[in-house]
């Protein structure tokens, strides 16, 4: 989100204190985020050719916890000492710096010794064309897609069982119409922005917007709660539940979804594999980073 960047530049060039610089930082980084949203939902997946750049399944299970990790942070900014604040955030710009310079020098080595390669070898490196009976090439055909297994023909419906009086226990012609038409409607689903997972979404961040707006601040109460009662603390803590909800209801949507697809053979290598406890384990790493978000702005 660039907030490395942008809380040093806060607190350098423009002169606020930490307790101003990263909240500034986490509006900045909002205002980015919505316009890359509009940009990328437009643009194509740049490895299957089909479907949109953005991945809303990863985006449906990993957000929530995300944002309730970027509330605790938030919370946990305003009783902490300005003194510690900003030691803790000094370490923690030290250590991004340092791990963004490797990543950067790892990735210019990568990048000279595919070069290199390529000039020894042939221009179309990263395309293989295939040729027809003909003898003539046809267009570029990428890596990942002809490299894919033979996975949309599952074991599972490749031959019909047969019986010992050599009858079929079911009629291949019907079962493989039927999971055409099924591969089809995730084809076609998949192919366009899931809209109903976008709003699942906006429900979800908005709700939290809204208690936000509902909890009010020092000047501004739009339901008379003082900061410091129980009320003020219930209405702050229902944050939590409620987007605790909505990830336990997109976890077993994402489940569902993946499992449907998995037994059609749809999933191929370049598909997240979606289980039970990748979709607990990286939502609560997405919890610790925002966290983080909240508590540092970056």
């Amino acid at each position: 989100g660039g907030g490395g960047i942008l809380v040093p530049l806060y607190l350098i060039v423009f002169e606020f204190d930490a307790k101003h610089a990263i909240p500034l930082s986490n509006i900045t980084i909002f205002g980015g985020a919505i316009a890359n949203t509009i940009l990328n939902a437009q643009k194509i997946h740049p490895t299957r050719k089909i479907g949109p750049c953005i991945d809303w399944d990863l985006m449906l299970v990993m957000e929530p916890l995300t944002v309730a990790g970027a509330v605790v942070g938030v919370f946990i900014n305003k009783v902490v000492p300005q003194l510690v604040l900003t030691t803790l955030l000094s370490m923690l710009l030290f250590l991004m710096g340092q791990k963004t310079l490797k990543k950067g020098m790892d990735m210019w080595g990568k990048e000279t010794i595919r070069l290199a390669q390529a000039a020894e070898s042939r221009p179309d490196w990263l395309t293989t064309r295939v040729q027809d009976e003909g003898g003539k090439e046809s267009p570029g055909t990428s890596l990942v897609e002809i490299s894919r297994p033979e996975e949309l023909t599952p074991a599972s419906t490749r031959g019909a069982e047969r019986t010992g009086d050599g009858q079929e226990d079911e009629d291949p012609v019907d079962d493989e119409e039927q999971r055409r038409q099924s591969l089809d409607r995730i084809r076609l689903r998949e192919s366009r922005t899931q809209w109903p997972k976008v709003a699942a979404l906006s429900v979800c961040c908005c709700g939290v917007l809204v208690l936000t707006i509902l909890k009010g601040g020092s000047e501004f109460r739009p339901l008379g709660l003082r900061c410091g009662t129980w009320s003020y603390w219930g209405m702050t803590l229902l944050v939590i539940p409620w987007v605790f909800v909505f990830a336990v209801v997109f976890r077993r949507w994402l489940l569902r979804e993946f499992r449907a697809k998995r037994d059609l053979g749809y999933v191929c290598d370049d598909v997240i594999q979606w289980d039970e406890k990748n979709t607990i384990k990286w939502p609560l790493i997405c919890s610790l980073s925002g966290l983080v978000a909240g508590l540092f702005g970056v």
